[in-house]
């Protein structure tokens, strides 16, 4: 699902526009096409807590795209399960594309990203049931650790200053369990906030998106 929307992210270049007054120069030639960009630190880090990231995970976003009132973005990050602190870390991975609807540093944030949890859920080493007869029997197993897939959607707030600095994003994100061994479907609704740093470089220019 997520590549789907980040192909269609890539495809949408030519849908949205930027008024001529706040793009720069030209960058770049195509044949005929001309490239414009905008001014914009694109780069940032930050700390989840909450959201597809499960409970906490250190992630890297980029704004691909970019116009006055219309930012795309997408993210990948990293973080491990609750019970790291029951010496168990198991590692997960939580992947986002989204839409920004504002300007200057202050943006309505919505899109879908998806968390994959290597080892995040386990099978018990022993069930309990009844036979025919109505007697409980156990049946013994090794214990099992199975990866999950969950799926989210995002709305919140975004703070990012297009010149770089101080970076926060707070919101909710209802989501639903696509693949699991353990569980079905699993629908919930997660909380998070974010707090993190774009980064400031000399040359930041992100390409607008135009349409004819």
């Amino acid at each position: 699902m997520l590549a789907i929307l980040l192909a269609g992210i890539s495809t949408s270049t030519s849908i949205f526009a930027q008024d001529a007054a706040n793009v720069n120069a030209p960058i770049a030639e195509v044949g005929e096409e001309v490239v414009k960009t905008i001014n914009f630190q694109n780069n940032s880090v930050f700390v989840d807590v909450g959201g597809n990231g499960l409970l906490y995970s250190l992630n890297y976003d980029k704004v691909w795209y970019a116009a006055e009132k219309f930012k795309l973005s997408t993210r990948i990050g990293v973080g491990v399960s609750s019970s790291i602190f029951e010496g168990d870390m198991d590692p997960i991975i939580p992947l986002g594309a989204s839409v920004l609807f504002g300007k200057n540093k202050h943006y309505f944030e919505t899109g879908i990203g998806s968390t994959i949890a290597f080892g995040f859920e386990e099978t018990a080493a022993a069930l309990q049931a009844e036979n025919d007869k109505g007697v409980t029997v156990w049946q013994v197993q090794a214990a099992r650790e199975h990866t999950s897939v969950n799926v989210a959607a995002n709305f919140g707030y975004r703070y990012q200053n297009p010149n770089g600095g101080l970076f926060f994003r707070a919101g909710v994100s209802p989501t639903v369990t696509a693949y699991s061994k353990t569980v079905s479907f699993n629908p919930g609704v997660e909380a998070n906030i974010s707090l993190g740093y774009t980064f400031k470089q000399k040359e930041a220019k992100v390409p607008v998106l135009q349409y004819d």
